[in-house]
């Protein structure tokens, strides 16, 4: 553990032979350049860089090492995303490396509970999808109408699954988004688990053997549960 004051000493290990990435970020058509939009590259060792998109949808990373990389883009005004690889093979080369985000839809989830169909609020819904540069998993709660909808979902298989934090209960759906702009429904119904619930009973006496009435009685160790009650007259 590092003490205040305390001198740290770190070391750079900086590469000997390096190259540059360079490129284009397109939306969904092809055509239509994407500013602002952040760029991630990487190799099987980890990170080498972060860039940001100029306003014409171009980037340009330097001092990346000799070999594969990757390179995944996110845009978070419209929460598309892409990704594509490339490799150095020279020191000094410049790699081209364009890519075109991919098409996204919206997920819309509607949960209610068995028997009656009444909505659930504030259970927990994931949303898990394998794309080809990794999985993306989003999260949120249910409103008071039992929804909760996830915009920005890449073209493609998703899986959902909700759950509740007092343990009531879970459910799992599959889903898929095949083109642009397409809203996806998913209405789930969650089979209710019903707490196990049981009585606690006793008597209270004092030292001298007699019963205790008008006594407190806490089920845990600071009474600070809501579950309290006082004896009688007898102690119970």
């Amino acid at each position: 553990m590092i003490k205040d004051g305390e001198q740290v000493t770190v070391k750079v290990y900086l590469f000997d032979a390096v190259g540059s990435v360079y490129g284009t970020i397109y939306r969904h058509n092809g055509i239509t350049p994407v500013p602002n939009a952040e760029v991630h590259i990487f190799n099987a060792s980890g990170d080498l860089a972060f860039a940001m998109t100029d306003d014409s949808g171009q980037y340009l990373q330097g001092f990346i090492p000799l070999g594969s990389f990757s390179v995944e883009v996110f845009e978070a005004a419209t929460g598309r995303r892409g990704a594509n690889s490339g490799r150095i093979d020279l020191a000094g080369q410049e790699v081209p490396v364009n890519i075109v985000e991919s098409a996204i839809g919206q997920v819309k989830v509607n949960l209610f509970a068995g028997g009656d169909l009444s909505p659930l609020k504030g259970w927990e819904v994931s949303l898990s999808q394998p794309l080809a540069w990794g999985s993306v998993t989003l999260s949120g709660t249910t409103g008071i109408d039992g929804g909760f909808s996830f915009p920005g979902v890449s073209i493609g298989t998703f899986s959902l699954n909700v759950y509740s934090k007092e343990g009531l209960g879970s459910a799992h759906a599959d889903g898929r988004i095949t083109r642009e702009g397409e809203i996806v429904d998913i209405p789930m119904v969650v089979n209710l688990v019903k707490p196990a619930k049981g009585r606690i009973e006793g008597w209270v006496y004092q030292p001298d053997g007699t019963p205790a009435d008008n006594i407190q009685v806490c089920f845990d160790s600071e009474c600070i549960t809501e579950v309290t009650d006082v004896t009688d007259e007898s102690g119970h």
